[in-house]
């Protein structure tokens, strides 16, 4: 596995939670999501209250997923691939961009600063 893939992982793992963000018929909806790891460029974003959405589905939506930590940012781009609603919503996200910023600052002025990106490679079957 790439290190830029790992080392991305290892930051969504340790921040555990963050803020998953769509739109629906031009309103942005924002839902809080604590965030599990499958394999490869997979990711479980499971949320407990998600009435904000009033039966809204996100199967085969494009997603945003922003995490904070300290001085730390991470940016993942995706699509969800696969819903479960229970008492919870639990979706699978198939990961096709994640950033990694830091904030930095001089004097009065902050800024982020892109510290890594990670963009899986397409697998092309053969036909």
């Amino acid at each position: 596995m790439e290190t830029t893939q790992l080392t991305i992982r290892e930051k969504i793992v340790a921040i555990q939670i963050g803020l998953l963000r769509y739109k629906y018929k031009g309103e942005k909806i924002s839902l809080p999501v604590h965030i599990t790891l499958q394999e490869g460029n997979l990711l479980n974003c499971v949320a407990t209250d998600f009435d904000c959405l009033n039966g809204k589905k996100l199967l085969n939506k494009n997603i945003t997923l922003v995490q904070r930590d300290d001085d730390n940012y991470i940016y993942v781009g995706g699509r969800v691939y696969r819903e479960v609603r229970n008492n919870k919503l639990i979706l699978s996200v198939y990961v096709t961009k994640a950033c990694w910023f830091i904030r930095k600052r001089k004097g009065s002025v902050t800024w982020l600063q892109e510290k890594m990106v990670y963009v899986p490679q397409m697998i092309k079957m053969a036909s």
